[in-house]
């Protein structure tokens, strides 16, 4: 018994139909492959698969063991090779890498967005960002969890430990490294970005512009987060030791001496070194004023009021 059957042959999205007439009934998938390579080419037997009804046809077995009949369609379309992905590229550990990368985990420990950093990556929305801009990292559960814990990554300022922990998993070294440099380096964006657009306030700070009237206004109270003069004379009175009535340029200064508060604002010190604001003697000076306020110290600096 013969079979007639009809290839369905793809070729630039289009489809075109040969007829096979006269195949032996017990032929075998492979003797359809000289009408393939009669109309693609000899190349062709490499490059093409053949499929009916969902089934990938195989070189070796007969055409009636995949139901096969008379007037059916068999699909010839082009070979999809399964690739293997690749694997990232992870660093080389030699002593060099190594010295390195402890050189820049120490720079980066000193950093005052070092902490913040740190913290970032407990965060399920930022360690996703870590984990999507390293190669690889996505499927190492083991480097994410070390990554994702401050004190876990803090064992590769020591270069013993950091060779020890390269060699291995190198993964854990090129996610680390990723952190120090442009993670980091978005942490620094962010703060920046916030010190630049200061938050808005219905008061100006300007020691001309202080009045009685502005401890008047808006008799409903002052706006959140912003600092008053009403909230700055009672600051000035406590670090004076007097009550005031009025703001003068005199009190001011008298108010922000320095003296012994640096002591007292350690804290707030440093969660405004944090946001970069660097100048100590300007931060406690605002502090000192605002009575210990972060947010109403932040606010007077950018403010202008205690420029030299």
């Amino acid at each position: 018994m013969a079979l007639s059957i009809f290839l369905g042959i793809w070729s630039e999205e289009k489809l075109s139909r040969v007829r096979v007439d006269d195949l032996d009934f017990d032929a075998k998938v492979e003797a359809l492959m000289p009408y393939v390579t009669m109309e693609l080419g000899a190349d062709a037997s490499n490059a093409v698969e053949l499929t009916f009804c969902g089934h990938l046809l195989q070189a070796s077995k007969p055409l009636t063991s995949y139901g096969v009949t008379s007037g059916v369609t068999i699909h010839v379309t082009e070979s999809v090779v399964q690739r293997q992905p690749s694997k990232p590229e992870l660093p080389k550990i030699t002593e060099s890498t190594i010295q390195e990368f402890v050189s820049n985990y120490r720079s980066f420990k000193l950093s005052p967005s070092f902490r913040t950093t740190l913290h970032r990556l407990e965060t399920s929305e930022d360690l996703d960002k870590v984990i999507a801009a390293v190669p690889g990292l996505r499927s190492d559960p083991i480097a994410i969890a070390f990554v994702s814990k401050p004190d876990l990554l803090s064992q590769l300022e020591d270069p013993k430990e950091c060779w020890a922990i390269a060699e291995k998993n190198p993964l854990i070294l090129s996610a680390a490294r990723y952190i120090i440099t442009e993670f980091h380096k978005s942490t620094v964006a962010g703060a920046s970005s916030a010190l630049q657009t200061p938050p808005p306030s219905g008061h100006s700070y300007s020691l001309d512009a202080l009045s009685d009237d502005d401890e008047e206004m808006e008799g409903d109270g002052p706006s959140s987060g912003a600092i008053t003069a009403a909230q700055l004379a009672d600051a000035l009175a406590a670090a004076s030791a007097a009550p005031v009535s009025r703001i003068t340029t005199e009190m001011l200064q008298q108010a922000l001496t320095p003296a012994s508060n640096s002591s007292r604002y350690t804290s707030q010190l440093r969660q405004m070194r944090e946001l970069g604001l660097n100048d100590e003697g300007r931060n406690l000076r605002a502090l000192t004023a605002a009575a210990g306020d972060v947010q109403a110290a932040i606010d007077l600096v950018f403010s202008g009021a205690l420029d030299d």
